[in-house]
């Protein structure tokens, strides 16, 4: 495909190969088909290093009369073979040269930005929907350039201000088909589907501000798009309109999304419009920003929200909202049932009750130090977390002992993370023993943490000869790079 061999010959104009430049702009001129540079509208990134990398070469460009030959000349770096080209893309109206076109509006030759952008508020007038889709990846990347604004905001301005007519479905004959009252349209309905987000931010906007999307199109996007800015937009759309019309089914459809963001929305409109009640039930949603906005409602009804999580921790199976409900509420007297909870079957419920604990300040090694050997990795990784800001008052050899453990690599990383902060022989033998390690990404850790200790200059003065010797034997056997192991060896047998 013709894009993974440009993706190819840009990446090695980008590290430099002699060479690269030509045979990239080559195989570009070489293109006479408009099929084959279609899929470059989806490489804007790739456009971008095209127009880059252009301006290096100093060779004719390419053929006029070929489209691949265009797309070179609209690179080149004299401006005015870039002008012929854009007044032939523009000519042409071909949307695979859509992308080239776009990059010539923000051109830095006045003559040539001001034909392209001419050229560009034509098509995109005459028909957008021909064209928008070719306009919009290379048209939002280009807008973070020095004078790249202007295509998004034409590209804008030609969604909002086209007739209802150009969003309407289209029949397989070709003849307008009968439009339907919660039709979003074929553009529309096109960029919605794009693979980037910023382009479905854009046309979300476009659809809210000119009413083509319904509050229920809405409510879709916002439970379904990937994209976090395209799904807030969507959901404070719905919310700002189920508030002012008091829609709450609206709420109630935004109430059920899986991402906290949206619930959230949903719930702050369910408080403004009165609906209290049903924002107090989620006492012991997942999210913390949920919860804090259930237990307002809660005190608003007089309810107390300590004594609900109370009674949903004592149960047999409290959720993970639920004990960090507890937590939040920062009761002295409730600290009991969290560390009550430690001794709990469910490795996930121990988990979260140590996690409870620290967000109370609770660093008891007595109760959590016996976790750090839990069978559970999540109860390893948490008592792990809160006992690391007090490792140096941890019992001594601690780290050590968990540093030996050869069954699991969950006690070996919670072992090295809890080794004490000070001492340069105790942090790199460590280090050294972890670039052997089994586990992948201890070992990676170790060789790096052992790489940063190499280049501390002066450090080796802390020491002593008998550290040095046990250093050098653990040496032999770490995996690390060439150049880190004679840096340390050169640390390890300087004079002290």
């Amino acid at each position: 495909m013709i894009t993974a061999r440009l993706e190819a010959d840009a990446r090695l104009a980008r590290a430099g190969h002699p060479d690269a430049v030509a045979a990239l702009l080559d195989r570009l001129a070489g293109v006479s088909r408009a099929a084959e540079l279609g899929p470059l509208a989806e490489r804007p990134a790739l456009l971008l290093t095209l127009d880059t990398v252009g301006r290096l070469n100093r060779r004719d460009g390419g053929s006029p009369d070929r489209i691949g030959g265009v797309a070179v000349l609209s690179l080149d770096r004299d401006g005015r073979q870039r002008e012929a080209a854009v007044r032939r893309i523009v000519d042409w109206g071909l949307p695979e040269l859509m992308p080239f076109l776009v990059l010539r509006t923000a051109d830095w030759a006045a003559p040539v930005r001001e034909r392209a952008r001419a050229g560009l508020v034509r098509l995109l007038t005459e028909d957008p929907r021909k064209y928008a889709a070719a306009v919009a990846p290379t048209a939002l990347l280009l807008a973070r350039r020095s004078r790249g604004e202007f295509a998004r905001a034409q590209l804008f301005a030609a969604l909002l201000s086209e007739p209802r007519s150009a969003f309407e479905p289209v029949r397989s004959d070709g003849r307008r088909a009968e439009p339907r009252v919660d039709a979003t349209g074929a553009l529309l309905a096109e960029l919605l589907a794009s693979p980037f987000g910023g382009v479905r931010v854009l046309a979300l906007r476009a659809g809210i501000e000119t009413g083509r999307l319904r509050a229920r199109d809405l409510v879709v996007l916002a439970g379904t798009d990937p994209a976090p800015a395209v799904r807030t937009r969507a959901a404070e759309a719905v919310a700002r309109e189920a508030v002012w019309t008091g829609q709450v089914e609206l709420l109630e459809r935004l109430a059920t999304a899986k991402q906290a963001g949206v619930r959230v929305l949903a719930l702050t409109g369910m408080l403004r419009i009165g609906q209290t009640q049903r924002v107090a039930e989620r006492l012991a949603d997942p999210s913390a920003l949920i919860r804090a906005l259930a237990r307002e409602a809660a005190r608003r009804l007089g309810t107390d929200p300590a004594a609900h999580y109370r009674a949903l921790v004592s149960g047999d199976a409290p959720s993970a909202g639920a004990i960090d409900g507890l937590a939040e509420t920062n009761s002295p007297a409730d600290l009991p049932l969290l560390t009550g909870l430690l001794a709990h079957p469910s490795g996930p419920v121990r988990a979260r009750a140590v996690r409870g604990l620290r967000l109370r300040g609770f660093t008891s090694s007595a109760e959590l130090v016996p976790l750090l050997r839990d069978e559970h990795a999540g109860v390893i990784r948490e008592a792990t977390r809160t006992l690391r800001p007090g490792r140096d008052s941890l019992p001594a050899g601690l780290a050590l002992e968990l540093l030996a453990d050869s069954g699991r690599a969950e006690v070996r990383r919670a072992g090295y993370r809890l080794l004490p902060g000070d001492g340069l022989a105790l942090r790199l033998r460590s280090a050294l023993v972890l670039s052997a390690d089994p586990d992948r990404q201890l070992a990676a850790r170790g060789a790096a943490d052992a790489a940063g200790i190499a280049h501390w200059r002066g450090r080796d003065r802390q020491l002593t000869e008998r550290e040095r010797a046990e250093l050098r034997a653990l040496l032999a056997g770490a995996v690390l790079t060439r150049r880190v192991r004679e840096s340390l060896e050169w640390m390890l047998n300087a004079r002290a």
